[in-house]
């Protein structure tokens, strides 16, 4: 009974070592192979934006009557970056931000502002900026092109904007720095700090001018991905 037992532990400890060495084997291919595909990471995003907003926080939301302002809002985004060369890297993505104003007795009820960004940009990721346990600064610029959308609720004849929804779009750019480390294999956590120069034109229906309007500001972002 015991050799028998003996020979059952021994195949049982050879068919774990077999599955072992298989499951390395195919983990060192799967990295191999994770190296050499273009696709770096996919990653998603939260952080904060605070556009300048000069036009309805100085000229609009004064000449309305309301007190109100727009400030900093949250930011959600997605991306997709790519391998170009050694320490050069591409991404697309999307970001979505959004504020509002609320009134009540002055020339509207509600005015909310929101921005749909879609984005590419290009990054320098060099070797000396590696530190740490696995801490990787990069630094870069990066695109947007804005669809910008505004609701506007009036309660009163004041005049500035019809009452409905208005939609623009603009581009607009910003440098980026950036930093970045993995956990286990991979799992991508990163964090990024940059400031968006830009602005767009808002067009006042009733007396058929426009305005600028400057979506200047810092962004700051938390990311969590999926490198490969």
């Amino acid at each position: 009974m015991y050799k028998k037992l003996i020979i059952c532990l021994l195949l049982v400890n050879t068919a774990f070592m077999l599955q072992a060495q298989n499951y390395n084997w195919a983990n060192k291919r799967f990295r191999k192979r994770s190296e050499n595909t273009i696709v770096h990471s996919v990653n998603l995003s939260v952080g904060v934006y605070s556009p300048k907003m000069d036009y309805w926080n100085d000229i609009f939301l004064p000449a309305s009557g309301s007190d109100g302002e727009f400030k900093s809002g949250l930011l959600l985004g997605g991306n997709i970056t790519f391998r170009i060369v050694e320490e050069f890297r591409a991404r697309v993505g999307a970001t979505f931000w959004s504020d509002e104003v609320k009134e009540s007795g002055v020339g509207f009820n509600r005015l909310d502002i929101s921005f749909t960004r879609f984005s590419a940009g290009g990054f320098y990721v060099p070797k000396f900026a590696s530190f740490g346990d696995g801490f990787q600064g990069y630094a870069g610029f990066e695109m947007y092109y804005y669809d910008i959308k505004n609701e506007l609720d009036i309660s009163s004849d004041s005049g500035i904007l019809n009452s409905g929804e208005q939609n623009g779009h603009d581009m607009a750019f910003a440098p980026v720095l950036g930093l970045e480390k993995v956990f286990g294999e991979n799992i991508l956590v990163g964090a990024e700090f940059s400031y968006v120069l830009g602005k767009y034109k808002q067009a006042e229906v009733e007396e058929s001018t426009t305005f600028d309007v400057s979506v200047a500001g810092p962004q700051f972002t938390i990311s969590v991905g999926y490198k490969f």
